[in-house]
């Protein structure tokens, strides 16, 4: 279900997190947390759909109300970090492979024919019933 609302976001110190700028698609909404992806066929970031690639984790709310692609208010997007997500996971599932679904919500499961670039990191800790730490990978991780 995608994002009505900015998400609450933790990041865990880890060394020197990495930040990019990306150009995003026309008419979309991004909230602060969001799962960002890269849209294949408009070469544009956009709130994360299955098909896209992983780019990281929306650092800021974005609106993009114009009809074209927004290429001079980037947004920024962060990734090579560990971050807490609110998600229910069990003991086992620490050191599993993490894979968005939408531009929220996290699997442990490949969800359909999803290619490896949409592989999102791993799981590190699980915290308690509702939350874990993971390092999250970035689009560099797939060359």
């Amino acid at each position: 279900m995608a994002l009505t609302a900015s998400k609450q976001r933790r990041v865990v110190a880890f060394g020197a997190s990495t930040r990019r700028n990306y150009d995003c698609d026309p008419s979309v909404i991004i909230f602060e947390g969001a799962i960002i992806g890269l849209n294949k066929s408009s070469g544009f970031s956009r709130p994360f759909v299955i098909g896209d690639v992983f780019l990281g984790i929306a650092m800021h709310d974005y609106t993009n109300p114009s009809a074209s692609a927004s290429i001079d208010k980037p947004l920024s997007v962060e990734f090579d970090q560990i971050e807490t997500f609110y998600q229910t996971i069990g003991n086992g599932d620490v050191g599993k492979n993490i894979y968005p679904s939408d531009d929220s919500v996290i699997t442990l499961s490949v969800p359909g024919a999803m290619p490896q670039s949409q592989l999102m990191g791993q799981i590190m800790e699980r915290i308690d019933a509702s939350s874990f730490t993971a390092k999250l990978s970035g689009p560099d991780s797939y060359s």
